[in-house]
């Protein structure tokens, strides 16, 4: 084995302060702004894919995560709760949102039946990633947004849309006075309690009733 010797040899190294140049030059202010409102995929920056028509026919299947199964980077869960969900690149689960016409929603029912008494108690959430609805304008908004108007003794709307959530409860009660072969009574009783927030603004969605309460009464004859 032939060895070669290795002279390894320390230098020293002096940093000098940089010149810096007085003069500076004042660049442009540049505004970069964005709509929340992209409904085309050509509008995105991210690559997107999308089925429809005659493809989403052929591919479509019992389940949502078997129907985008074909898509790259897209395949379906088969086991546990959730089954049959899509799973995009390793995310599932809770990081995943499906919409179903831009509403992300779910509900909790319980029913029971007590001698003549029949109920059902649900707690719902819906998040609304559009929700159009008609904003109230004062004179002031109005002149501010369309110019001199003659709006007098009229109130302006304009349709908006925001995001928004919806989360409450409903109750259903049913009495069944007579329930016989050739005739039936019923009573019927409800009450649902609603929240309604628009998250864009941090505010209350208005026109939406937090509490209603309904009664009715049912007789049918006949076979």
């Amino acid at each position: 084995m032939t060895r070669t010797p290795l002279l390894l040899l320390k230098t020293g190294l002096t940093l000098l302060p940089a010149q810096v140049k007085e003069d500076t030059v004042a660049l442009n202010p540049v505004v970069v702004t964005a709509s929340p409102f992209i409904q085309q995929k050509d509008e995105l920056v991210i690559p997107a894919s999308e089925l429809n028509g005659e493809t989403l026919r052929r591919s479509a299947s019992s389940t949502l995560g078997e129907t985008l199964s074909g898509q790259p980077g897209v395949h379906s869960t088969s086991y546990g709760p959730g089954a049959g969900r899509p799973v995009i690149r390793g995310f599932d689960g809770d990081r995943i949102r499906i919409l179903n016409q831009g509403v992300d929603s779910f509900d909790l029912s319980y029913r029971m039946t007590k001698g003549k008494v029949t109920g059902e108690v649900t707690t719902f959430f819906s998040d609304f990633s559009d929700y159009v609805y008609l904003q109230f304008l004062d004179p002031e908004a109005v002149e501010a947004s369309y110019g001199e108007l003659d709006t007098e003794d009229l109130n302006v709307y304009r349709a908006t849309a925001v995001d928004a959530k919806f989360y409450g409860f409903e109750v259903d009660l049913r009495w069944h006075l007579i329930d016989e072969i050739d005739r039936a009574m019923h009573l019927d009783l409800t009450y649902d309690q609603t929240r309604a927030t628009n998250d864009s603004f941090n505010t209350n969605l208005p026109r939406i009733p937090t509490r209603r309460l309904g009664l009715r009464y049912e007789y049918v004859t006949g076979p």
